[in-house]
């Protein structure tokens, strides 16, 4: 399931959503993620400093993975910065 993030408070409400459909009480989701008690409790609250980092490792830790959708306009660039970063790699591995 695709859920639109616009806010933190987005982000938040999916974590504590998904901690509570999985049986977790904060602190035990904390401990899973390697985060503390404090910070979830922020972050499912929609504290807007929350460290990027740490967000991800609680998502990851509670099964909600993360997408970007980019602009249409960027896959032409992504194609000739990839093209580029092999010919880079390749002249790398040729001299090593």
């Amino acid at each position: 399931m695709k859920v639109p993030v616009k806010s933190v408070a987005d982000i938040g409400q999916v974590i504590r959503i998904t901690r509570i459909s999985q049986d977790l009480d904060q602190l035990t989701a904390a401990q899973l993620s390697n985060a503390g008690q404090s910070f979830l409790s922020h972050l499912e609250n929609g504290k807007e400093t929350a460290q990027i980092g740490k967000v991800l490792q609680v998502l990851e830790s509670l099964g909600i993975g993360v997408e970007l959708t980019l602009p249409p306009d960027i896959e032409v660039f992504l194609a000739k910065n990839n093209k580029s970063e092999k010919n880079i790699n390749s002249k790398r591995v040729r001299r090593s």
